[in-house]
């Protein structure tokens, strides 16, 4: 059984290699809440862990204003419905579906956690630390760089 496991192991491997999954980190060193991850190609993502075991991905930015939902609050609505609240306006955004009550659709992630490590699917390369250039500085919308 132990050479199954192995070779189960090692298959998974490949196919998520071959993929667009990106593993953003070890489980353990995520905790409760929001972080940012960014990317230097498309929206920032932010991965929510709520208590528990389950995580979940969407755009950073709200569609609204662009407020920085990594600093929302995560709520429970009731009926197992999770819900990302923008800091700015307190537009909700599902956890599983990114809808809103107010119209509003943000972009989710599929996130999956496999052999301790987490992993956001996004043909984007992500990182836990600011890249160089934001896309803020790089559309001139603003100067905000990085070391």
């Amino acid at each position: 059984m132990e050479s199954f496991q192995q070779d189960l192991v090692c298959a998974l491997r490949e196919v998520v290699s071959g993929s667009n999954w990106q593993c953003v980190g070890e489980k353990e060193t995520f905790r409760t809440g929001c972080t940012k991850l960014y990317s230097e190609d498309v929206e920032d993502i932010v991965l929510i862990h709520p208590e528990g075991e389950r995580f979940y991905a969407m755009d950073s930015a709200c569609p609204h204003e662009g407020g920085p939902l990594e600093l929302g609050d995560i709520e429970d609505l009731g009926n197992g419905k999770l819900v990302l609240s923008c800091p700015w306006h307190d537009f909700e955004f599902s956890l599983i579906d990114g809808s809103s009550s107010s119209g509003l659709q943000n972009q989710v992630y599929e996130v999956k956690v496999f052999d301790g490590k987490v992993y956001i699917q996004t043909q984007s390369t992500l990182s836990r630390t600011p890249l160089k250039t934001s896309k803020l500085h790089q559309s001139g919308k603003g100067n905000i760089s990085y070391p």
